[in-house]
């Protein structure tokens, strides 16, 4: 009077149990078993979903994992012994669901992690890529990801953070590997190019005046300076600045980014005397490429100067034998050589050259003094100093020319008005011949009775009065 009964006999191979529901693994066929202990079976047949599948040929049924649809299933053995006892359908019920979809990845943070540029995706600079993974039905077993075929990471859970820093310069291939839990599998694939190189910045040239060492470019009317930027193979530049900026005297740096000229890979500004003060400035140029590498670059200092420089003459006061002759205005005048002391000041630049002259009846002299250049100011000026000696016979005009670095001129002589004269004496009468006496007549040598008038000549050849 026994019932025939059934088991899922390899259920523990070909069945993953997930959240009270019972997948077939994928490719696993399920295999059921019938028994009798009494009769014995005579025969047995399987049904899915209450439709009759097939019959038992002996005391096992192996159903294959193709031969079900995917979704949800009731599968029922039913079985009757030779003496025609049934089996209990109730007791040979088996629900069983089947996952033919694959599992997917996602690239979470697109839009906040990369940037498009013609047909390339670039990681945008410090930002992490975010990858989720899921299955809709089984769920997900594992994933892992993978980058250029080598294996970086388990996700855990749901999602994968991919750091920027964790990734080489240049084109790369993520890829995600995906099992759901019956074992189906997807890998997709996530190209993407990382730029770790900010753009390359440099000065071209700069033109309109004249370079003075590694850090000083002069002009005394206009300088163009010349940018090249290029971001190699990289993303490419997106943004650009470009500021002026004060240095001497200091002040706000400007935005000249509109008033500049810019091509896809330069831009040149003019600083001119039009525009701008006498004194010192750089530019600087900002870029930013499209991952968000920055790169900036100063230029020279850029010196303007219209001004020429400041001289003053001053005469040593140590001579015994040398005096102001106050009766001729601008004269100096003495028996033994005179010292005259040039001094010339720059408010922007260093003195290149001081020309000292002496006009004279018989030709003029020239001493030239040549400076090292300085890039140092001494209270706030630049200062040279060259010391003339006037011993040359009678008179002497003293001619000052200075001459800055970028050629501004400034010049002192006896016949020129200038506030830097302020009546010093650029004409030196040096006298250095004894007046003469001379006797006329009569003949001093000779014996007089009475009072007699003797003429005297005193002569000088080159001061007028003599004393």
């Amino acid at each position: 009077i026994s019932v025939p009964t059934s088991e899922h006999a390899n259920r523990a191979d070909s069945i993953v149990t997930v959240d009270d529901v019972d997948w077939v693994l994928k490719d696993q066929a399920l295999e059921f078993t019938v028994s009798d202990e009494q009769s014995g079976i005579a025969k047995a047949s399987i049904s899915i979903d209450g439709k009759k599948f097939d019959d038992f040929e002996g005391d096992t049924y192996s159903l294959t994992y193709d031969d079900i649809a995917a979704g949800m299933h009731t599968i029922v053995i039913q079985a009757v012994d030779e003496v025609g006892n049934p089996s209990v359908d109730a007791d040979n019920t088996y629900k069983v669901s089947v996952d033919i979809s694959v599992p997917t990845s996602e690239h979470a943070n697109r839009a906040d992690s990369i940037v498009t540029v013609g047909d390339v995706d670039w990681v945008l600079k410090d930002q992490p890529l975010k990858f989720t993974v899921s299955d809709d039905q089984s769920g997900v077993a594992e994933a892992s990801i993978s980058v250029d075929e080598s294996k970086v990471g388990d996700f855990e859970g749901s999602e994968y953070f991919l750091a920027y820093n964790d990734l080489a310069e240049g084109a790369r291939v993520i890829a995600i590997d995906v099992a759901d839990e019956v074992g189906n599998t997807s890998v997709k694939q996530y190209p993407v190019s990382v730029d770790k190189s900010a753009p390359v910045l440099t000065v071209k040239s700069y033109s309109g005046g004249a370079s003075y060492s590694d850090t000083y470019y002069y002009t005394k009317d206009s300088a163009t300076v010349t940018f090249s930027f290029d971001d190699g193979d990289g993303s490419g530049v997106k943004t650009h600045k470009l500021e002026l900026v004060p240095t001497y005297p200091e002040g706000a740096a400007v935005d000249v980014t509109d008033k500049a000229i810019w091509t896809d890979a330069a831009c040149e500004f003019t600083l001119g005397k039009a525009d701008l003060a006498d004194g010192e400035y750089k530019l600087v140029l900002s870029t930013v490429d499209y991952v968000g590498n920055a790169s900036d670059l100063e230029s020279k200092t850029v010196v303007i100067d219209t001004t020429a420089p400041e001289i003053t003459i001053t005469y040593g006061t140590d001579f015994d034998n040398n005096f102001l002759l106050d009766i001729v205005r601008y004269f100096i005048y003495g028996k033994d050589a005179v010292t005259a002391t040039v001094s010339v000041t720059d408010a922007n630049s260093p003195i290149v050259s001081i020309d000292t002259a002496t006009r004279l009846t018989d030709g003029g002299k020239i001493n030239r003094d040549s400076f090292e250049h300085s890039e140092s100011r001494s209270g706030g000026k630049y200062t040279a100093t060259a010391v003339y000696t006037i011993s040359a016979q009678y008179m002497n005009r003293l001619i000052v020319t200075a001459i800055d670095f970028p050629g501004n001129a400034a010049q002192l002589a006896p016949d020129t008005e200038s506030e830097n004269n302020n009546d010093y004496n650029t004409n030196a009468l040096l006298d250095t011949v004894a007046p003469t006496v001379t006797f006329n007549s009569p003949d001093y040598t000779s014996v007089h009775s009475s009072d007699y008038t003797v003429s005297i000549t005193i002569a000088d050849p080159v001061v007028e009065n003599v004393y």
